[in-house]
């Protein structure tokens, strides 16, 4: 009987081929990241009709995963740098009679599971992201000679999807492309440290009016499609051995 098992394994392994396994990787990546956004919320907080119109924005954005086997990774992501500065001058008569600038800046922080399909030198991954954005801003306002400024801030969670396909040379080090698209709205947005003017600010914010910013509570919508440009680093590769499927 034993002989009879130990044939019958040796013939199914003959069978079968040798067979690449997962070998748990720990990887840290980094890029930069482009996201197209229609700036129809900014459109509506400045009071005006479609005088700004879709824009690029550009972020540094990192990842540090586990890729635990040929299907799954999870990872942990922030997304930095991306700088909405908008400028916008009035007129009355054709003479210039109030200027606002504004500056929002986002930031998130997420975790992405995923589905990957892993080889020795190459991982694919489809995942969904989700975290908290935050945002950080920055109003001025001179309006009829009365000048005032005041800080923003406010907080959200934060969806997204992502695609990634990355190739890995020397075990080690890899390049890849990310596609993805977010969803980062903010509804309740706070004002702190008025001076002039806007001291003390009110809260939350609200549109551009005639007489400050008393129209409809404001929203900024930072979402949109996402392209990414990642290097990274890598403990090893996600599967060792070779098999005809990584061929």
């Amino acid at each position: 009987m034993r002989k009879a098992l130990l044939g019958g394994a040796l013939i199914t392994a003959a069978l079968l081929g040798p067979q690449a396994h997962a070998a748990p990787a720990l990887y840290l990546l980094g890029g930069v990241d482009g996201k197209m956004l229609t700036n129809t919320d900014a459109n509506n907080y400045f009071n005006v009709n479609s005088v700004l119109g879709p824009k690029g924005y550009g972020s540094g954005v990192a990842h540090l995963g586990l890729q635990f086997d040929r299907y799954f990774a999870v990872e942990a992501s922030v997304d930095s740098g991306l700088d909405r500065a908008n400028d916008m001058t009035y007129y009355n008569f054709g003479f210039p009679t109030r200027h606002i600038t504004t500056d929002w800046k986002l930031t998130t922080y997420s975790v992405t599971p995923g589905l990957t399909w892993a080889s020795h030198d190459s991982v694919n991954m489809l995942g969904f992201r989700i975290g908290q954005a935050n945002l950080s801003g920055h109003v001025e306002d001179d309006a009829y000679g009365a000048n005032g400024s005041y800080d923003q801030n406010a907080q959200t969670t934060d969806y997204g999807l992502i695609f990634r396909s990355s190739t890995l040379m020397a075990d080690h080090f890899s390049v890849g492309l990310e596609f993805g698209y977010d969803w980062t709205v903010f509804n309740n947005i706070s004002n702190k440290n008025g001076t002039g003017s806007y001291d003390p600010p009110q809260s939350p914010e609200r549109n551009v009016s005639t007489t400050g910013h008393n129209g409809d509570q404001t929203t900024l919508d930072f979402s949109g499609g996402h392209i990414a440009l990642v290097v990274g680093l890598w403990s090893g590769p996600p599967v060792s051995g070779r098999t005809g499927e990584d061929e």
